[in-house]
């Protein structure tokens, strides 16, 4: 199975990384084109087989003649070849380009659209085989002389011979589209462009309700505008009886599905349903283009309106051609030129180079770019320059359709020098931002990789994302990675260290700080943090690293991998952290509130950090201020555990180590039982005091505790009570706000939420 994967995989990959780059999914992109490297690699040091599925992917049989395999490689080696510019692709297309289905086919790549596009994309690259390009682009014309695929009409303007209604024909119909605008694209016969554009965009209105249904070959397409579209797909998801079924009668089916459409050889009941209507569909009966149903019972219509990427792919394909506004065709280009005269960048950077085309609304994608010496740079079809080697040579850009027409700029890349990221060292004293490590390509970091996975602030491997603490953060660490920064020490004298990390690994690893020159190394744990997500900043320390004036390159090195670093704070001095609560205890209250109390051991913590959890990692229930001891939790509930533990922080974020663990199951009853009668307060909320109205079965006096939110204790009132009804005015002497109030008589308690105006 992994080798069916490969095989897709080298040619899904590049084309992903082509369609998706120009996007902003930038950090996916690049994994696509890594792996789709690895993948072609793959096929060549292994034996081909066309019989390896072994099942364990359930979609179908996966596996692939060995003729398919060869196809597949050439789609792959040209846009691998678009991406990387290396020679061996090249030399692939150039062997096996005449193997393609197109060359095997009467009308062009109408049942192998990715073939028939990775071609004519070929032809459209610069520094590619003159002579390959010229035979393509001769079989293409040869092909497109078919009228009957081009230049014959019907009632809807959309023209498909009727033996192609067979087996997913809105694919077929959509690749004709194409086909079509291809000779436009790639100025051919220019002399029938109009005939081309009518019967592409005739398509694409086929697809949008020009059809005998009057409906638009979309599901539940009902909120972006259509009078009527696809009510049923084919799949276990929206099948009969559930509430995805239907778009009219439920909520139906996911909107932008595209269906295989109809299908003149597999109608195999009499009855075929679409919409609301229901008719007659035997063979004979109806026009090729009314053999379709909407049923969706698990049997016969899946060969209807069954979805698929084959069928999405080419729908989406042609209709990106009608979204280039204000773009003519028609027009020839008359001139095109650089925006600069001399274009500078760094070796290891990438920089996005422009031109201007004349006439103005003539297509931009007509032109080419090309670089003189490939050693020193590379650049791809947008025009985005990659420095390889310090050096200087010439960037082209021309027309595809006319290569005398074209501008020159001299390139220069320039040798890259190490230096700080923002000029002047970082100060210590102070922050030193993860991400603003020193620049100087590869000698002031290394990553594992060559991609940035988060694609943000810099184009190096190093992954930076955005942070939930403001600016950005470096993610995605691996063992062995390191960031080297040049900082500045103003003063001799002990230094501690405070790490910002965050992580969502069960075992996030270590890392260590050290300075050159020194001997000492400070080893952080960044599973010391508790940390419970890879945005849950925590901050780490550790203390007595002794710093002379000066500047030193600090070096940052993962030993181990599983989390992020947002900053480092430098602090002239040694600091410690807030001693661990000790003792804490939870009990129930009754069967909605749980009481916690702990110890305070430490005189300088600004903060208490309540956590539970009751599977799985601790969450932060509550943040309580300094010196609070205790805590309800109001959000229990009946019949579950819940694990309970605290600790303590300083006003940097420092933290203490987690107390004592503690587990409590809230099991109805208890110890102490839920008062059976009826508890009053009124009036609630209140001025300065309220009548509290209990029938009691005996004459014991009771207790009233009044807690703030926090769980404290804020007083205490011993009631006397008398067998029977009382009512009692209790003036609780508190400052307005919300509080529990806790009625306890021996064993039995009562619990009410009070409220002072």
């Amino acid at each position: 199975m992994f080798f069916i994967c490969n095989i897709g995989c080298r040619n899904v990959c590049p084309c992903s990384y082509r369609i998706f780059f120009p996007s902003g999914l930038k950090p996916i992109c690049r994994r696509f084109k890594i792996r789709a490297e690895k993948a072609w690699q793959w096929y060549k040091d292994n034996p081909r087989s066309a019989n390896c599925d072994d099942g364990e992917i359930k979609a179908g049989d996966a596996d692939r003649s060995l003729d398919d395999q060869d196809e597949a490689m050439v789609v792959a080696a040209v846009y691998l070849y678009a991406l990387t510019g290396k020679a061996e692709y090249n030399e692939s297309v150039i062997n096996n380009y005449d193997i393609t289905q197109p060359y095997d086919e009467v009308y062009w790549s109408m049942k192998s659209g990715e073939q028939g596009e990775a071609l004519m994309y070929y032809v459209g690259l610069s520094n590619t085989d003159p002579e390959v390009k010229s035979n393509i682009l001769n079989k293409r014309i040869d092909q497109g002389s078919s009228v009957e695929i081009y230049f014959n009409d019907d009632l809807y303007l959309s023209y498909m011979p009727s033996w192609a209604y067979w087996w997913g024909s809105n694919s077929t119909k959509n690749r004709i589209g194409i086909s079509n605008y291809d000779y436009i694209n790639y100025k051919i016969d220019s002399a029938n462009h109009d005939r081309y554009f009518n019967h592409a965009l005739g398509i694409v209105h086929y697809m949008h309700g020009v059809n005998p249904f009057a409906m638009v070959y979309l599901s539940n397409m009902y909120d972006y505008g259509a009078e009527k579209s696809l009510d049923e797909i084919y799949h276990s998801w929206f099948k009969d009886g559930t509430k995805w079924d239907n778009a009219v009668d439920s909520i139906g089916p996911a909107p932008g599905y595209i269906p295989g459409g109809p299908n003149m050889y597999d109608v195999t009941s009499q009855k075929v349903k679409v919409g609301n209507t229901v008719y007659n569909a035997n063979v004979t009966d109806q026009p090729t283009l009314k053999k379709y149903t909407e049923l969706n019972d698990g049997n016969n219509p899946w060969v209807y309106t069954e979805p698929a990427i084959y069928y999405q792919s080419p729908y989406i394909y042609l209709l990106s051609n009608f979204l280039n506004i204000g773009c003519d065709p028609a027009l020839n280009i008359e001139n095109v030129m650089i925006e600069q005269d001399t274009v500078s960048i760094t070796e290891g950077y990438d920089f996005k180079v422009t031109a201007t085309v004349y006439p103005l609304d003539y297509c931009i994608k007509f032109v080419g770019w090309q670089i003189e010496d490939t050693t020193i740079a590379s650049v791809t079809t947008g025009g985005k320059i990659t420095g390889k080697i310090a050096g200087i040579t010439r960037i082209f850009v021309q027309s595809l359709a006319d290569t005398t027409i074209k501008d020159t700029a001299v390139l220069v890349v320039l040798p890259c020098e190490r230096k700080p990221f923002h000029e002047s060292p970082a100060v210590i004293p102070g922050i030193i931002e993860t991400e603003d490590y020193d620049i100087g390509c590869n000698d002031s970091y290394s990553d594992s990789d060559a991609t940035n996975n988060g694609g943000k602030y810099r184009n190096d491997g190093v992954d930076i994302e955005s942070c939930t603490e403001g600016g950005f953060n470096v993610g995605w660490t691996s063992e062995d990675e390191w960031l080297e920064y040049t900082v500045l020490v103003n003063k001799t004298s002990d230094y501690s260290i405070l790490s910002r990390v965050a992580s969502g690994s069960s075992a996030p690893g270590k890392f260590n700080i050290s300075f050159n020159g020194k001997d000492e190394t400070l080893t952080f744990d960044a599973s010391l943090a508790g940390s419970t997500g890879w945005q849950d900043w925590k901050t780490i320390y550790q203390s007595g690293i002794n710093l002379d004036s000066g500047e030193y390159i600090m070096r940052v090195y993962m030993e181990g991998s599983g989390y992020n670093l947002n900053y480092f704070r430098v602090l002239e001095g040694n600091i410690s952290a807030p001693e661990t609560p000790t003792e804490l205890t939870a009990i129930k209250t009754n069967d909605y509130l749980a009481s916690l109390s702990w110890n305070d051991q430490s005189d300088n913590e600004t903060a208490f950090i309540v956590l539970r959890k009751t599977t799985g990692n601790f969450s932060v229930l509550k943040s309580l201020p300094a010196n609070t001891t205790q805590f309800i939790d109001s959000s229990v509930v009946i019949n579950k555990s819940y694990t309970y533990a605290v600790y303590a922080v300083d006003s940097l974020e420092i933290a203490s180590e987690r107390s004592n663990e503690v587990t409590l199951q809230i099991i109805s009853g208890g110890d102490k039982a839920y008062f059976s009668s009826t508890l009053n307060i009124y009036p609630n909320p209140f001025d300065e005091e309220f009548v509290l109205e209990f029938a009691s079965d005996e004459r014991k006096n009771g207790e009233l505790s009044f807690y703030d939110m926090t769980g404290r204790i804020i007083k205490k009132i011993e009631i006397e009570m008398i067998q029977g009804v009382n009512s009692i005015k209790i003036s609780p002497g508190l400052q307005k706000g919300v509080y529990l109030l806790k009625f306890e008589q021996g064993i039995n308690y009562h619990v009410k939420m009070i409220v002072i105006k």
